[in-house]
């Protein structure tokens, strides 16, 4: 007995299943969904750099980032995204970071706004190349964006505390409250370009012409999951044989 062929929306499912996000572990959070209402922190534009301390456990590889910035007036930012890790010092980021890199693709959302046009984006990004992080282990991720558009603060959190500085990284400053934000061990991922949405279409058409040239008169004895099904002046013959 041949195979069945699977149905059109079995292609069309397995198809689209292949442009899901993968699942990926958080990391740390730090409670981004509590930080609404917004709380102005350090600026994080032009030559400001604002970093807030995290800890993971167990040991794992750091792919992507989510935090959270408060603007205002509907002007808006568009811009690039540059992120620094620095170990611990002291209280202190480190002077220099260990691992930098910037963002100009990230996905932003608007997840709170307000009649006083206090607006609260999250902007998920994808570090240049993951870095493996130790368990148990200090490190501070800072945040600095370019100067284009509204001026964004980063959002803050109520609890633990953060640094910023200004055009370097010789001299940290703390503050009460930490940017909100999220780390995660899988890139994020983006829908189907067009070219290959187009793509998904044609072949999920091509399965579709497949299935439909089959002749009809053949599907039951070819398909079903349990024995082919005699057809109907077969089981007639039968009947009138035992009279």
């Amino acid at each position: 007995m041949t195979a069945c062929p699977r149905s059109t929306a079995f292609w069309t499912g397995a198809l689209w299943m292949l442009a899901l996000p993968a699942y990926a572990t958080t990391l740390f959070s730090n409670g981004v969904n509590s930080q609404t209402p917004p709380q102005a922190g350090v600026g994080i534009y032009g030559s400001n750099t604002s970093a807030s301390s995290f800890s993971i456990s167990p040991a794992a590889t750091l792919a992507s980032v989510s935090f959270y910035s408060l603007e205002c007036c509907g002007i808006g930012w568009s811009g690039t995204i540059n992120y620094y890790l620095f170990s611990n010092n002291g209280f202190y980021p480190s002077t220099a970071p260990f691992a930098q890199g910037s963002a100009s693709s990230y996905k932003q959302s608007t997840i709170y706004s307000d009649a006083a046009t206090n607006v609260v984006n999250r902007y998920d990004f994808n570090l240049s190349t993951a870095v493996a992080l130790s368990a148990n282990t200090t490190y501070w991720i800072g945040i600095r964006l370019s100067d284009d558009g509204s001026k964004p603060f980063w959002n803050l959190v109520s609890s633990g505390i953060s640094a910023h500085t200004g055009s370097d990284f010789n001299s940290w400053n703390l503050q009460t409250g930490t940017g909100a934000f999220a780390l995660f061990d899988t890139t994020f991922q983006t829908a189907p370009e067009p070219g290959s949405a187009w793509m998904l279409l044609v072949g999920t058409g091509l399965f579709a012409g497949a299935g439909w040239k089959r002749p009809v008169s053949s599907r039951h004895i070819e398909c079903g999951d349990g024995p082919s099904r005699p057809a109907d002046h077969e089981v007639a013959a039968g009947l009138a044989g035992r009279r």
